[in-house]
């Protein structure tokens, strides 16, 4: 938005037959390098992969930062990445695999991993605390659960199930505040109360 209209930055991000990619997440820093992470094919269109590319202005392309991740057969609308730069500029990486979430942070020429944690949600946002650590928010519908990574750990800060309600938990949206304290908001839907 430049302000009175939505522009284009550059060529299409992807670099795949159109329609193989989906799920999208951008983020910016306050110099406006944009940085985005989608799901697309593989090259053989066996598999999706999570590719993550930077914007170059001079080069008016997008530059792909290291080799996609290999995701295999998974359905694509599970894997949901979420891009956010930290305060050094750098990307920081959640997704999941349907069997995992997955954390990596890139350190200006390789992906750190971050490490996994068993998981079978269906939805995911993330956030970053005061340090850059991603906190990560998903949920399988029936309950909604918030982790912090914190130095190659995931640690759970919290549970709920929607058992009690008894509803659904459809949509959700976590952010930090300016001390990286995290904060959800959910959406119920269905059920009688």
């Amino acid at each position: 938005f430049d302000g009175a209209a939505l522009v284009p930055i550059g060529p299409v991000v992807d670099e795949r037959t159109p329609g193989g990619n989906d799920f999208g997440s951008i983020a910016a820093d306050v110099n406006g390098q944009v940085v985005v992470a989608h799901v697309q094919s593989n090259v053989a269109g066996t598999g999706s992969e999570v590719a993550v590319r930077r914007f170059d202005a001079n080069a008016n392309a997008w530059v792909t930062l290291v080799a996609p991740f290999a995701i295999g057969t998974v359905n694509q609308n599970n894997i949901q990445p979420k891009l956010r730069l930290n305060a050094a500029g750098q990307p920081v990486l959640v997704f999941s695999n349907q069997a995992a979430l997955r954390g990596f942070r890139f350190d200006g020429t390789a992906w750190v991993d971050l490490g996994s944690i068993a998981s079978a949600f269906v939805q995911i946002d993330m956030t970053l605390d005061a340090n850059g650590n991603p906190v990560v928010a998903q949920s399988n519908t029936t309950t909604l659960s918030v982790v912090r990574n914190n130095a190659g750990n995931w640690v759970s800060l919290g549970t709920l199930d929607s058992v009690g309600f008894p509803q659904s938990i459809s949509i959700f949206s976590i952010a930090s505040d300016a001390a990286g304290q995290p904060w959800v908001a959910w959406n119920r839907f269905g059920g009688t109360p």
